[in-house]
């Protein structure tokens, strides 16, 4: 914790090199803060625990707070904390009874480790006196969470609906398939219906409104075409509807990598059979986001850079809104 607050006290200037003018990724984490480092969910394609680590460091909440007052103080800033989290915001605060083990698998699949520690007791108190600091008006939380309970419990999850998300929750169940989910490392599906269920009732209680958007990640080893309707019709079933759907891509030193070219996951030799058809995954993707499996994606436009598009659409009698209207 240290050594963290040290680094985070040295007097950076929040500014990207004067030699670039418009950022767009710099827009997104300016008024950011990173609270912790590590994480211990030990997704199969996720690379974060190969180099961060499977403990978690945490930031003191002094270290954490002192940095909101420097950035509510600075010129331009119009009041909106954008995030203060991490790999994963509610593993910030989180520690072993036993002091770590040689696994580090936390969350398991099925339950999460009897010695692990929640923090988010800690991290709820953060995020309420980054709130109170002058100048503060909104504190949100745009790292992802974690749903299983012993990391979200009913006081967190009201907390980020009440105060802390920025008009939808992101969660990342990543597929519907339990056989692929099993090659992830994340829990089964009827874990995330049950956190959809404990998060609309609260939300019905607080009379707040509520929309959930879901992270899939299409064309995981081991996923085939029955994988890919499972996971359609669990995002059917639990009315979870967005695009932050992407295709996986192979990441240095993780074990989803390793299947995608083996053909097989190398700690239980299970084959996973791996589509690596580029326009075919484009195709399962589109299905997902469609949500209808014999879906087609419609052919991307032609474009030559020299005569621009090949076709133009007509506008001849149609309406358009209002500039000003669009700008709202």
């Amino acid at each position: 914790m240290q050594e963290l607050d040290a680094v985070y006290a040295l007097p950076f200037t929040r500014k990207p090199h004067p030699r670039y003018t418009d950022i767009p990724a710099f827009r997104m984490i300016e008024h950011s803060i990173t609270s912790h480092r590590g994480c211990y969910g030990r997704c199969s394609f996720c690379s974060i625990t190969a180099h961060q680590g499977p403990e978690i460091v945490s930031r003191s909440k002094k270290s954490i707070l002192q940095e909101v007052e420097k950035i509510a103080s600075k010129p331009g800033f119009t009041g909106t904390i954008t995030d203060i989290g991490g790999p994963t915001a509610n593993m910030y605060g989180s520690s072993c009874a036993i002091g770590g083990c040689r696994d580090h698998d936390c969350l398991k699949e099925d339950s999460a480790c009897k010695n692990l520690v929640s923090g988010t007791k800690y991290y709820r108190d953060v995020l309420r006196r980054a709130g109170e600091i002058k100048g503060v008006k909104h504190v949100f939380i745009s790292s992802g969470l974690r749903f299983e309970t012993v990391l979200m419990e009913d006081a967190l999850i009201r907390a980020c609906i009440r105060y802390h998300t920025p008009g939808r929750m992101k969660i990342a169940p990543e597929s519907g398939s339990e056989k692929v989910l099993h090659l992830m490392g994340k829990p089964a599906p009827k874990k995330c219906k049950i956190f959809l269920k404990r998060v609309r009732k609260i939300a019905v209680s607080e009379n707040l409104p509520l929309i959930v958007v879901p992270y899939i990640i299409a064309g995981h080893p081991g996923e085939e075409k029955a994988e890919t309707e499972e996971t359609i019709q669990f995002l059917a079933d639990e009315k979870l509807y967005g695009n932050e759907v992407q295709i996986f891509t192979p990441t240095p030193l993780t074990r989803s990598t390793a299947m995608y070219y083996l053909g097989y996951d190398p700690i239980t030799g299970e084959e996973t059979p791996t589509e690596k058809d580029t326009k075919k995954l484009e195709e399962r993707k589109y299905k997902i986001i469609s949500g209808d499996i014999n879906a087609k994606r419609p052919e991307p436009r032609r474009y030559d850079a020299k005569k621009g598009p090949a076709t133009k659409p007509s506008v001849a009698g149609k309406k358009t809104a209002s500039l000003s209207k669009y700008r709202e």
